[in-house]
C-alpha cells in the first residue's frame, strides 16, 4: 500500500481471548479512498501482553 495520509480511523471490533485477539477497522484517507482491514494478534502467553506476531488483512473499497 502507498503512503497515504489517514484523514478517520473507525475501530469497528477488538475481541481478545487467552493467547490471541483481533481488530476490525476501516480507514478513510485524505484522497478519499477507504480501506477495510483486520489484524490478528497472538501474544506470548494467556497474562504476557507481548506480541509474539501479527497477521494484517487489507482490503480497498
Amino acid at each position: 500500500m502507498e503512503t497515504e495520509t489517514v484523514t478517520e480511523l473507525i475501530i469497528d471490533q477488538i475481541s481478545s481471548q487467552e493467547k490471541e485477539g483481533a481488530t476490525n477497522e476501516i480507514m478513510k484517507m485524505k484522497n478519499r479512498k477507504k480501506y477495510v482491514f483486520s489484524d490478528f494478534y497472538k501474544f506470548k502467553g494467556a497474562k504476557d501482553v507481548k506480541i509474539k506476531s501479527i497477521t494484517s488483512y487489507v482490503i480497498g473499497i
